[in-house]
């Protein structure tokens, strides 16, 4: 149970690094784009580590999520995410500093980019919450809010390092 319960905080607090990593890099914060590199390899670790032994775990009854819900709810977050990044960019190009000038006609390249780009963010970090949750039923609800309570002190700590 110990090795569940640390899968679960680091797939919680892995998460949350890393989409703190990125809305910093979307508010212009120096070097938050490659601060994120480090959560998300972290990440797709975990996320491969937990859907290997997914299925050894439903066998024993401790994991509640079948593949195709956790495939479906990582395709929404993702699609979400994508969503999310396109609306960020014509956001930056509705004023008439950066649209003024002919950078409007960049648009063309950077909503494709953000599709892209926010597609595999996306399903990266619902995936990991996902499983996340899927590994509730076996663990300890007292572990579990403990984890759930050090995860938002995490957060909310490092949105107030990385924000502006």
């Amino acid at each position: 149970m110990n090795s569940r319960l640390v899968l679960f905080a680091a797939l919680l607090s892995c998460a949350v690094a890393l989409m703190a990593c990125v809305l910093a890099a979307t508010r212009g914060v120096g070097g938050a784009f490659v601060l994120a590199l480090v959560p998300a390899v972290a990440l797709l670790c975990l996320v491969i580590t937990v859907s290997r032994r997914a299925p050894q775990w439903r066998r024993k009854g401790d994991f509640q999520l079948s593949s195709g819900p956790w495939w479906a709810g990582s395709i929404v977050g993702g699609l979400l995410t994508s969503f999310w990044a396109v609306s960020e960019v014509f956001s930056y190009f509705s004023t008439p500093e950066h649209c003024g000038k002919g950078g409007c006609a960049l648009l063309i390249f950077y909503v494709p980019a953000a599709l892209l780009a926010g597609m595999p963010l996306g399903m990266l970090v619902s995936s990991a919450v996902l499983g996340a949750v899927g590994m509730v039923k076996g663990l300890k609800p007292v572990a579990v809010q403990g984890v759930l309570a050090g995860t938002a002190a995490f957060g909310f700590v490092l949105f107030l390092i990385l924000g502006r």
